[in-house]
């Protein structure tokens, strides 16, 4: 792989871990807002939730970055990361974005599972997740 590829996947990682350090800031943010509705504090709540909502925007941000520069590397780099083989060895570098984007996914699961159980508890069968 040329100087140049290397750098953008480089740069591609870097990024995909900022995503994932994100995620697990939003993880925390969740579990203390999980915490604080026991108390009802609303004030409290609300500024969680604007914190939330700024490493959402973060990450959005992030999204489009690594989109864009995905689109700047060859298709053969593109398609090992979009869908790696198993088949193949992979370069150690592409390696680490696939273990970065797994080690998000599992974090993002988190999330989930605790916005859920917030939800439920809050709105009952109005939950978005009663649906």
């Amino acid at each position: 792989m040329e100087e140049k590829q290397e750098k953008i996947l480089s740069e591609i990682i870097e990024k995909q871990q900022i995503k994932y350090r994100r995620f697990l800031e939003i993880l925390n943010l969740t579990e203390e807002l999980e915490k604080i509705l026991q108390y009802n504090d609303t004030d409290s709540t609300s500024v969680i939730m604007r914190m939330r909502s700024t490493e959402m925007e973060a990450i959005d941000v992030l999204d489009k970055d690594v989109a864009y520069l995905i689109h700047l590397l060859d298709r053969n780099t593109q398609a090992k990361l979009k869908q790696p083989s198993e088949t193949i060895q992979l370069p150690e570098n592409i390696a680490k974005y696939h273990e970065m984007r797994n080690k998000t996914k599992r974090v993002i699961k988190q999330v989930l599972d605790l916005d859920r159980k917030i939800s439920i508890r809050i709105a009952g069968k109005d939950s978005f997740y009663s649906k």
